[in-house]
């Protein structure tokens, strides 16, 4: 199972993702595909600044910050692992924490 856990406090927003989605190749590829795309975006926009981007075999982590691309993307990705999380809840659980 892959748990995702998401974290909004002060303007710094935080996405982690630990373990694989085995038993579903669509939930394994659609948790990369969002992660990757949000990494992608990120590093490409002004005014964002990562503090911290770590990706290994079955751990992702990145911190963030800068106004309102920045809360746009965890807004983006908190919807998509919700949705995500609807239809494939038994090989991923997203966590929402704010602060």
């Amino acid at each position: 199972m892959t748990h995702v856990t998401l974290n909004k406090s002060n303007g710094r927003y935080s996405i982690e993702a630990i373990g694989h989605a085995k038993g579903s190749v669509q939930a394994c590829a659609a948790v990369s595909a969002i992660l990757y795309s949000a990494l992608g975006y990120l590093s490409n926009v002004d005014g964002v600044l990562i503090d911290v981007a770590d990706f290994t075999d079955g751990f992702f982590s990145i911190c963030f910050w800068g106004g309102a691309e920045a809360e746009f993307t965890f807004d983006f990705c908190t919807v998509a692992f919700l949705q995500l999380e609807l239809s494939y809840g038994e090989y991923i659980s997203v966590v929402r924490e704010e602060k």
